[in-house]
């Protein structure tokens, strides 16, 4: 979350980061609020796969997409009910029990265990035998978890099916450290809405970037120089700036005897002609130093001490 500014529209003054991304792409897009509409309005109408944390409005917007419902998410929560004052021993032996059979299908994948419709099929034949042990029991903590785990079954092991589906979204909240860094150091949230557009853009571009091994610095100066200056980019109502002076062309240093070469006849040169040479700017530079240097010695009076 983020400090917003409140002409801004903010209800309670601050805003959501979200982030969206590919294997090589990554999108940040900054709103005022949390609800469905965002996820809704960018990526709507996706069918892939999709691997996000376990928020409730992702199942209504993509409708006909395999969700994975990140893990790290479902087991912090469900560790965090294990530790309310009201819960019993039985909520953390519900919670150590399904991330059993979480972890117990990493270690079949890691033993080389290949990714199958039926692996999906015993894994989540395993979670029910957890929920149904438990659900009998008078506490309702433990209730709540079975019946929010029992919801959520089809999103829990779609990774355990699907090739290069991941059972967490670590890999797209990292790219959220980098921005909420740069947020709480600069407060550039605090311009507006425009600063927001500013940095979504500026946090999209380097991160792809990064992912696709380029230099940022490089990047940089070549969108630069190949869709111009921002002025050119968005003229704006004022429209661009007058053109300035012409620049004028660097010429050629003129051929001149060089001082440093001695007057010398050699054969196809008549008499002492001086040798010609290109002498550059830094070149007449130090020379000129030099003899203003030797100038104003000369010019010195020069006072003797004696006894």
């Amino acid at each position: 979350r983020a400090e917003a500014a409140g002409q801004d529209g903010s209800p309670n003054g601050i805003t959501w980061i979200w982030v969206f991304q590919n294997g090589t792409q990554t999108a940040f897009r900054t709103a005022l609020t949390r609800s469905a509409i965002v996820p809704e309005k960018h990526i709507g109408g996706y069918l892939g796969k999709f691997v996000a944390d376990d928020y409730a409005a992702y199942p209504k917007v993509l409708v006909g997409c395999e969700i994975q419902s990140c893990w790290a998410h479902r087991s912090r929560r469900n560790w965090a009910d294990a530790l309310l004052p009201e819960a019993t021993p039985e909520t953390s032996e519900l919670a150590g029990e399904i991330d059993g059979v979480y972890h117990e299908a990493l270690g079949m994948l890691e033993a080389g265990c290949p990714r199958s419709h039926s692996l999906r099929t015993v894994l989540e034949s395993e979670m029910r035998d957890v929920l149904d042990r438990h659900e009998g029991t008078g506490d309702p903590v433990a209730a709540a978890m079975v019946k929010r785990t029992r919801k959520s079954m089809p999103n829990l092991f779609v990774f355990a099916e699907h090739e290069g589906v991941e059972p967490t979204n670590n890999w797209s909240e990292r790219p959220l450290k980098r921005p909420a860094a740069f947020r709480k150091s600069s407060r550039q949230y605090k311009g507006g809405r425009r600063s927001m557009e500013r940095s979504d853009h500026l946090s999209t571009c380097t991160d792809t970037w990064r992912r696709e091994g380029k230099s940022v610095f490089k990047e940089v100066c070549r969108t630069i120089l190949e869709y111009g200056t921002p002025w050119e980019c968005r003229p704006g109502p004022r429209g661009p700036p007058p053109p300035g002076p012409a620049l004028r062309r660097r010429r050629r240093p003129p051929l001149r005897p060089d001082p440093r070469r001695p007057r010398a006849s050699a054969a196809g040169r008549s008499g002492n002609a001086p040798r010609l040479s290109t002498v550059s700017a830094s070149q007449r530079c130090r020379y000129r130093v030099r003899r203003a240097a030797e100038t104003a010695a000369a010019s010195r009076p020069c006072v003797k001490g004696g006894i």
